[in-house]
This record gives C-alpha cells, sequence and structure tokens, in this order.
C-alpha cells in the first residue's frame, strides 16, 4: 500500500507541471521560429552543422561514385554466348 502512495506522490508533481505548462498556448516551441537571442545563436550553429555534413554527404557520396565508374570490373569481350 505504501509502495502506491510513494508512487502517486512522485507522479502527481510531474503530472502538474505538465498541466501548468501546456496551458500557455502564447509560447511557441517550433524549432525554426527562434524566439531569444541564444535561441538565434543556437539556430544558426545547427543550421552550419547541416551545411557541413550535407558538404561532407555530398562528397563522399561524389567519390563513391566515381570509384565505382573508374574500378568497375572489366567486361568479359572474349566470353561465350
Amino acid at each position: 500500500m505504501s509502495s502506491r502512495i510513494l508512487s502517486y506522490g512522485t507522479r502527481l508533481p510531474a503530472l502538474l507541471a505538465g498541466v501548468v505548462c501546456a496551458g500557455a498556448p502564447d509560447q511557441v516551441t517550433n524549432i525554426f521560429k527562434p524566439l531569444s537571442t541564444p535561441a538565434d545563436s543556437v539556430y544558426r550553429a545547427a543550421l552550419l552543422t547541416l551545411a557541413v555534413c550535407a558538404a561532407i554527404f555530398v562528397t563522399v557520396v561524389i567519390l563513391l561514385i566515381y570509384a565505382i565508374v573508374r574500378y568497375r570490373r572489366p567486361g568479359d569481350d572474349a566470353g561465350g554466348g
């Protein structure tokens, strides 16, 4: 019985915090619209990271396609058929 009371006692503050925070419709939680100066700098850092990762991805894909085309196994011209 006491474990059930303890369980409710630990869940109640989280439930109340969720109700209080959920009742604020004026707070926009959109990562694409930063509302403060620190959020704007984090957004810019995230865009920079995304751009660097995209450039690395494109470079690797181009090098992979080049290696596949350049070093593919030659066809068997003398083969049967």
